[in-house]
């Protein structure tokens, strides 16, 4: 029998405990979460006395386990040691309590220093005077990122707080409904032995109601200096950002600090030159290792020489890929430190006023494609070093199992050895994306500080500036001609105005050809006619002419007009056009999770004509771009790569249907992959032919490596092996027979005729 998670009810004692309000801390103006009208915490002597109590209970209960006591209370000897257990893990929840009060103390005068050291001043002074260089100010911004995440980390334990809070009153509530019902029914027993078990019962219960009054007094403790903890990391965040306001206020140019630091990065990109030669040096060995295997396995002769040989052969491509992911990533780093040294002189430039005013948004935009760049190569990292962690784990659990050989277990260590150094690497990689982001988002946010700060009138020129930047902004290039889009707007007004100017000649010339010259009316339609074309095709020459756009602009449509209709290249230039409407709308994307022909695909590249997909079967699908325009497509990945799953599980029929949602929302949240927002949930389908149906519903993060269908797969193994635990049957299709019991069943014997016997 499970002690854990047991109904209880909270004795009379520990009703002095409930004092918090549930739901989420509110926000106050300043961040900070706001306090709530609490009790104040139980006194320290009464949980002592509550655990004397217990202690000598567990003393007596221990000596009483024995054969004797159990027949007497017509119980077994496993039923005594569980109700020992029961009152040992009320005394743990009680010292806790006692943990957690002292806890709520430390927290309570920490606070109380903190507000007197704000209340006099002290809080706001630095180690260092005004003013101030950019290392220390970068500095401080590490504290203060430092605290915010403590700040997220305690509003993030004051929500789990409340949550277990809320569950284990549910569970005090369910206890009282229990011993209730088991005093009414001790009430209608009449035999001695039901009257025992009765007894007992209603005991086991009491004590239960005595563990739930343990968690719930010590959750409520908890929830209480979370949000002690949460309020004194807010009020550290605060504080910490005003600070940083002030050193921000103050900051002076140091050429003294920009030259160490500019030398520093100097002295680091030098020695990850000299590493970026050495693994070069280690990877040109690797290649010459893998030629000399994948000899051997050429010349190797029976099927153990060859496997021998092969394992071989995947160490050395091992460590030649280990040694290629690596030079990659010290050359990113490389770059990375040119980056730097270029983001602490533009920082600097911008301390000392040498960036003009017009130059704020150029390099804003800038920042911005870089940091879009460092989160995108991040991620990219992440992902793998989540695979080789997998992998590593993979090569741990194949050393683990018997049986191996020397030269096997070898092999794998080297693999395993290959994979290690590469992870370590790649946490090298990401420190160092990490340190080039925060810079680059520094220097955002300070340019931004930077343009609030402008007057009217420079915020007028900058916004002049910024005009003129996107007239003069060169869209494409014909013949070496740059067409801008102050050259594309020219020519478009003056070929507006030219063919209203066409327009208005043309029916002049007409009326006057009718009066002067005596002549038809068709004929002079013909003649507005002829004119109205000669004088637009002038004016669109001349438009062509005044801002330099090269008759050669249209010799691509002429082109691409005599082919379509010389050759019929329609499907051609409709997929080519296809490609510009998908990049412009983007109804998919590389990378996108599609469904195809009721296929799942992956898009690996949009190209002219067509675009490369790539089956979970590993298979490359080339497909029209038109395709995509003309059909419905599923795309699972548009907006977010969050897809919801879905299992379906039958039961038999007298299943507790509340133990199968529980065990089916505990196997979707052991499974490391099912996202926790949004949380799975369970829905009783139906009530089934053969059996009681529930689904089970989860969302996930689906990659290339990563499906639905393997999740499902793995959630499928996870719930048939907590189910079958919990004793709960998997349905399976049933079929009764019914007999007419209104009439007799008759029943025949013959027996067989000579000859007829059967064989």
């Amino acid at each position: 029998m499970k002690i854990t998670a047991r109904p209880a009810r909270l004795l009379p004692i520990l009703l002095l405990l409930t004092f918090f309000c549930f739901g989420s801390p509110a926000q106050g103006e300043n961040g900070t979460p706001e306090k709530k009208s609490l009790q104040e915490p139980p006194p320290e002597e009464l949980i002592m006395s509550k655990v004397d109590d217990l202690q000598k209970r567990i003393k007596s209960f221990a000596d009483s386990e024995n054969e004797d006591i159990a027949k007497a209370l017509n119980v077994t000897v496993e039923q005594l040691k569980e109700r020992t257990e029961i009152l040992q893990e009320t005394l743990a929840y009680y010292n806790q309590q006692l943990q957690a009060l002292r806890k709520h103390d430390s927290l309570l005068q920490e606070k109380q220093a903190l507000q007197d050291r704000i209340a006099t001043g002290e809080a706001l002074k630095l180690e260092e005077s005004p003013p101030y260089s950019l290392k220390f100010y970068d500095d401080f911004n590490v504290r203060l990122a430092e605290n915010q995440r403590n700040l997220e980390t305690a509003l993030l334990a004051v929500s789990v707080s409340e949550r277990a809070l809320r569950d284990a009153k549910d569970r005090f509530k369910e206890a009282g409904v229990k011993i209730r019902q088991l005093k009414s029914d001790s009430a209608q027993l009449k035999d001695h032995q039901a009257v025992l078990q009765n007894q007992w019962l209603l005991e086991q219960a009491e004590r239960d109601e005595g563990l739930a009054g343990g968690v719930t007094g010590y959750q409520e403790l908890a929830l209480t200096n979370a949000r002690e903890e949460a309020e004194l990391a807010a009020i550290r965040a605060n504080l910490n950002s005003q600070v940083r306001e002030r050193i921000r206020e103050n900051l002076h140019f140091d050429p003294a600090d920009l030259d160490k630091q500019l030398a520093a990065i100097d002295e680091q990109k030098r020695e990850l030159q000299e590493r970026s030669d050495a693994i070069r040096k280690n990877l040109r060995q690797a290649n010459r290792e893998v030629d000399k295997v994948q000899k051997k396995v050429e010349r190797a002769q029976g099927e153990n020489e060859i496997n021998k040989v092969k394992a071989t052969l995947d160490v050395a491509e091992q460590w030649r890929q280990t040694y290629r992911i690596q030079l990659e990533q010290v050359e990113n780093i490389i770059q990375q430190l040119s980056t730097r040294k270029q983001l602490w002189k533009q920082r600097y430039d911008l301390i000392k006023g040498a960036i003009e005013r017009k130059e704020f948004t150029a390099l804003k935009e800038g920042a911005v494609k870089q940091r879009d760049r460092l989160q995108q190569s991040l991620a990219l990292e992440q992902e793998r070093q989540t695979s080789l962690q997998l992998q590593i784990g993979k090569l741990e659990e194949q050393l683990r199992q018997e049986g191996l050989s020397w030269d096997a277990k070898g092999n794998l260590n080297e693999q395993r050895n290959a994979l290690v150094g590469l992870v370590n690497s790649t946490i090298n990689f990401i420190t160092a994306l990490n340190h080039t982001n925060q810079m680059n988002l520094r220097f955002i946010d300070e340019l931004e500080s930077a343009r609030r700060s402008l007057s009217l009138a420079e915020m007028v020129s900058v916004t002049i500036a910024r005009l003129q930047g996107w007239w003069k902004a060169e869209l494409f290039v014909i013949d070496d001609q740059p067409l801008t889009l102050g050259t594309i707007t020219t020519s478009l007004v003056i070929l507006i105005l030219g063919i209203i100017l066409t327009g208005f000649v043309s029916r002049l010339l007409q009326k006057r050809l009718l009066v002067r010259l005596n002549i038809s009316a068709s004929s002079a339609a013909i003649a507005g006619k002829l004119v109205h074309y000669i004088i637009l095709i002038l004016v669109v020459l001349f438009a062509m002419r005044i801002v330099n756009i090269p008759l050669t602009a249209f010799t691509f449509f002429g082109g691409a007009i005599a082919i379509g209709v010389g050759f019929g290249a329609q499907k051609l230039i409709n997929n080519f056009i296809s490609c510009f409407i998908i990049m412009a709308e983007q109804p998919i994307r590389v990378g996108d999770l599609i469904m195809m022909d009721n296929e799942q695909c992956w898009i690996e590249d949009i190209g002219a004509r067509c675009t490369k997909v790539r089956t979970y079967s590993n298979i490359n699908i080339l497909v029209p771009n038109s395709y995509f325009l003309e059909n419905n497509i599923t795309n699972w990945t548009h907006s977010d790569n969050i897809v919801r799953g879905k299992v379906t599980v039958g039961v038999a029929y007298g299943s507790p249907t509340r133990t199968v949602k529980e065990e089916l929302l505990k196997a979707a949240a052991e499974h490391g992959e099912v996202r926790k927002h949004p949380e799975p949930y369970v829905f009783f389908g139906d009530f089934g032919d053969n059996a009681l149906v529930f689904e089970l519903y989860y969302w996930v993060t689906v990659t290339q490596s990563v499906g639905i269908q393997r999740i499902s797969s793995d959630l499928r193994f996870m719930v048939d092996e907590r189910l079958r635990d919990a004793g709960i049957t998997i349905a399976f299709p049933q079929r009764d027979l019914h007999f007419d019991s209104g009439k007799p069943l008759q029943i025949e014997l013959s027996r067989a005729k000579p000859g007829k016997e059967k064989e």
